[in-house]
């Protein structure tokens, strides 16, 4: 698996881009896996393992176990693959911190998780940036 390896800042993805991304990536990063199988990441991330085929880590500090899934701390995670982001807006500048160095090869903050200023400094990074639309909704769009 092919991280980002270029500090260009990188462009807004267009839909080919994104297919590409999401064809080449072979892990997901969830930040913020709830361990609760009604919540939006959890079910997401159980699409994005049982139907995309990804091999999906959870990050959630507070959980010893979610239903199969391998947990990790965002710290020993590598390589991250596409970081997908479940936490409230507020978090997302520690989240873009912690993994910046890393060169994921993406950060895609889920539905209504904004942080402009922490995607400015993913993009100057090199590093694409997707927002907008659930990553699982995009997969069934772009690759069915």
């Amino acid at each position: 698996m092919t991280e980002a390896n270029t500090t260009t800042p990188a462009a807004p993805l267009d839909d080919h881009a994104v297919r590409a991304l999401l064809q080449r990536a072979g892990r997901v990063t969830v930040v913020g896996l709830s361990t609760r199988p009604t919540r939006d990441s959890h079910r997401v991330a159980t699409y994005l393992r049982d139907v995309a085929g990804y091999e999906v880590i959870g990050v959630n500090p507070g959980a010893d176990h979610i239903d199969g899934f391998a947990l990790g701390d965002l710290q020993g995670i590598e390589p991250l693959g596409i970081v997908d982001v479940f936490r409230a807006s507020e978090h997302v500048s520690g989240v873009v911190d912690a993994v910046i160095e890393r060169r994921p090869l993406a950060i895609w903050l889920q539905l209504g998780v904004r942080d402009e200023a922490a995607e400015r400094r993913a993009r100057e990074a090199g590093i694409p940036v997707v927002t907008g639309e659930c990553l699982m909704v995009a997969h069934r769009r772009l690759l069915g």
